[in-house]
């Protein structure tokens, strides 16, 4: 990706450091090379089923709110894109005596019905969940029917009456259309062309009842080829006729558990599973981008069909998910929903453990999230980095990425490197013409006791020093520890990174002295 391509050095400028063990790095603070990073891009997806019950807990505003960026100004927080699989077996109920097994004659099998209440309450509950860490909402709406969009249109009339606008982004219209024909929702034979005429139809019959144009997020595709192929032309017929969409949204996973399958470290750990990911998209996020619209990861994780145990729930996922976030930042994705909530393998936060919804059980996943957001403050860009290695000691699977904010330069690494016994020493040169201090601040993900095997690890994690484990109610737990390194010599800042690991660099600007 683009922060990772080689280039010609300067004139006058330093030459990479050369060691004997691990990497020496360049980074040029004057060369951006991605859009801003926006500070709702590490955002959540989750199922209408399990909303409330997610939702409700003072321990998960507390826990989400360590995401926000504390720029003293009311700072931006995440997006709660509320779907899934539940969406399309969801319909407005308030008095919860609609007889469900009217719903499933709207399926092609018949037997595809509808299953969950969509309510004030459901939507009172997600309402103050936004408010609490000034975030906003993105509504799946049913699409099981597909001669008339009326449920679709209660839904919004009932959005409208119970909650308003204030907090809501988008609405998107069915989930993952491209498997309708595999869950009975649709015969066998659907099409993208049939697809592109019930959401046409839907829109239209939206139209009176959305709070003003563009205000859907289009897409929700899965995997089919058909489906995906066709997103270009989509996308652009959509930005041509009256429907314009405010997002389009794509479900990317990068292993499965569905089917029974089973996921290894070695694929999750994988370049594949994270700039693969990102090469796949980009040409999608281009087309949105010439178009005027922003493109999203509207549902991802580690591993399809809710995760997979001692994999999906270990560190390893957590060091994933800040590699696979800072891969899709580099081709312009605007923001990516984590799919969770609930106690499967791969969710962001379990049920918590103690009384009155706190007691957060807090993932490993999450402090892969909490280090992103932390790393890419302040509306930061990624920067071009060069590397420079020894070929026989350092892995591909040792990652790193460098941003750039109003206040400091950032840099990354991510040690995926599950075969390493030893650290990677790192050597950074930073080329700014704006001056840096010379003391630098060090940060680390990693787990705290002497774990045999940090990337199996579940609990013990911290990033500087603090970490969720034995949190009352969403607190940090510990002071917070971070490493100062004052510059060498030679004009490099030097530091290892244990396999199984995350560390940033953080070197301010002149004038600016805390992070």
């Amino acid at each position: 990706v683009a922060a990772l391509l080689p280039r010609r050095a300067k004139a006058g400028t330093p030459k990479l450091k050369e060691i004997d063990v691990g990497i020496g790095l360049n980074v040029d603070a004057d060369v951006t090379v991605s859009d801003p990073i926006g500070p709702d891009f590490v955002s959540f997806s989750l199922e209408w089923s399990r909303a409330s019950d997610v939702l409700s807990p003072p321990s998960f505003a507390r826990v989400v709110n360590h995401l926000r960026r504390n720029d003293g100004n009311g700072s931006q927080g995440p997006v709660f894109r509320i779907g899934g699989n539940s969406a399309d077996q969801t319909w407005w109920d308030p008095s919860g005596s609609r007889p469900t097994g009217d719903s499933c004659n709207a399926s092609y099998s018949g037997e595809f019905c509808v299953k969950n209440r969509m309510t004030p309450e459901t939507l009172e509950a997600a309402h103050a969940a936004a408010e609490a860490v000034n975030g906003s909402l993105v509504l799946d709406l049913i699409m099981l029917q597909n001669s008339s969009a009326s449920w679709a249109v209660e839904e919004t009339k009932g959005i409208a009456e119970s909650i308003g606008w204030d907090r809501i982004e988008a609405v998107e219209i069915g989930n993952e259309p491209d498997l309708f024909f595999e869950n009975g929702a649709r015969s066998p034979e659907y099409t993208v062309s049939a697809f592109a005429a019930e959401f046409d139809a839907y829109y239209a019959a939206l139209r009176d009842v959305l709070p003003g144009d563009r205000f859907v997020q289009g897409g929700t595709f899965c995997c089919k080829g058909e489906f995906l192929n066709a997103q270009q032309t989509l996308i652009e017929n959509q930005a041509k006729s009256e429907n314009a969409l405010k997002s389009w949204s794509l479900h990317r996973y990068p292993t499965s558990s569905c089917q029974g399958r089973v996921p290894t470290l070695a694929e999750l750990m994988s370049n594949d599973a994270t700039d693969g990911e990102a090469a796949l998209v980009s040409e999608w996020v281009r087309s949105c981008k010439a178009n005027g619209i922003d493109f999203v990861i509207g549902e991802s994780n580690s591993c399809s069909c809710g995760g997979y145990k001692g994999l999906s729930d270990t560190l390893s996922a957590g060091l994933w998910g800040a590699d696979f976030l800072f891969a899709m930042a580099s081709v312009n994705v605007t923001r990516v929903n984590f799919h969770g909530g609930g106690s499967g393998p791969y969710t962001w936060l379990g049920e918590p453990k103690g009384p009155a919804g706190c007691g957060p059980d807090v993932r490993p996943l999450f402090y892969g999230m909490y280090a992103f957001a932390k790393a890419t403050a302040a509306w930061s860009r990624l920067l071009k980095v060069v590397r420079g290695e020894h070929p026989s000691t350092t892995s591909p699977l040792v990652k790193v990425w460098a941003t750039k904010s109003k206040d400091a330069v950032q840099v990354i690494v991510i040690n995926k490197d599950y075969n390493a016994t030893q650290p990677t020493k790192c050597s950074v040169t930073i080329e700014s013409r704006k001056k840096l201090n010379g003391t630098a601040m060090l940060s680390e993900l990693k787990v705290s006791n002497d774990s045999s095997d940090p990337f199996k690890a579940k609990n013990g994690i911290q990033f500087e020093g603090q970490t969720w484990d034995g949190s009352e109610c969403g607190e940090l737990q510990g002071s917070r520890n971070v490493t100062s390194l004052d510059r060498c010599a030679d004009g490099t800042w030097s530091f290892e990174v244990i396999p199984g690991s995350l560390a940033v660099l953080s070197v301010t600007f002149e004038g600016y002295n805390e992070l």
